[in-house]
């Protein structure tokens, strides 16, 4: 699956389905990541949330999840965020398989 990298700005984030799963993208000013637009807790969309610095907010709760990893910024039974691989080629954002 492919996004042109111009409609993502930094401090941006975007939903696209990857085979039927709502996964967001985000661009923070090290990079750009790809995770399921799912929430561990409540299964809340994280679309709408707060990214900070390498983290993304869920709009609902309030936690946070490490954009890079998944891994949340909690203690507790929470289960990390689906990531994605995400890589920049001709201008377009490619988002690959399944990391975690």
């Amino acid at each position: 699956m492919k996004f042109p990298l111009r409609l993502l700005p930094v401090g941006g984030m975007h939903c696209v389905k990857i085979e039927g799963v709502s996964v967001l993208l985000c661009r923070t000013e090290s990079g750009i990541y790809a995770v399921e637009n799912r929430c561990t807790h409540v299964n809340a969309a994280l679309y709408g949330g707060t990214i900070e610095g390498e983290a993304i907010r869920c709009p609902m709760h309030g936690l946070k999840f490490d954009l890079k990893t998944g891994e949340p910024f909690t203690m507790g039974r929470m289960d990390n965020l689906t990531t994605y691989e995400v890589r920049i080629e001709d201008d377009n954002i490619l988002i690959g398989e399944d990391e975690a």
